[in-house]
């Protein structure tokens, strides 16, 4: 990959690998203002890995701990969270119009950091994960994502 990550949130999907978000682990150099949660992203094109990795326009949000699927043309981005603040809120991108930047999605029921994110059956599936007061989560929600 071109950036550091780590807790990033990785799928494959359309021949590609990619790479979202995360936490680039150079705390020291950064302050509050200069956050390093990333909102950027990175891809692979499994059928030219010899080519390298390719950025993907920054997400709207900065996300650690995220869930990232990819489905329906499109990768999927959702919860995570930012400092101390956990996320109920999701994105995507769709992989055909990449150059349109992410769309949001309505928001999960359930703030989630560090769930499992599937896609099928023309649905987004965030199951599990921390939710506020860093409960373990036992249960999921869905989106449906025919758009």
């Amino acid at each position: 990959m071109n950036t550091e990550r780590y807790a990033l949130g990785v799928a494959v999907g359309d021949g590609k690998l990619f790479a979202v978000g995360g936490d680039d682990g150079n705390h020291k150099s950064r302050d509050y203002l200069h956050p390093y949660i990333l909102k950027s992203g990175e891809y692979l094109d499994l059928k030219n890995v010899d080519a390298g990795w390719t950025k993907l326009p920054d997400m709207n949000t900065a996300r650690y701990g995220l869930g990232v699927a990819v489905g329906d043309g499109k990768l999927f981005a959702v919860g995570g969270h930012v400092y101390s603040k956990r996320l109920k809120s999701g994105e995507y991108l769709d992989l055909k119009k990449m150059d349109a930047g992410w769309k949001k999605l309505p928001d999960m029921n359930t703030k989630r950091d560090s769930l499992g994110v599937a896609v099928g059956d023309g649905k987004l599936f965030a199951v599990g994960g921390y939710g506020d007061g860093c409960n373990t989560l036992r249960n999921g929600e869905y989106l449906r994502i025919a758009m």
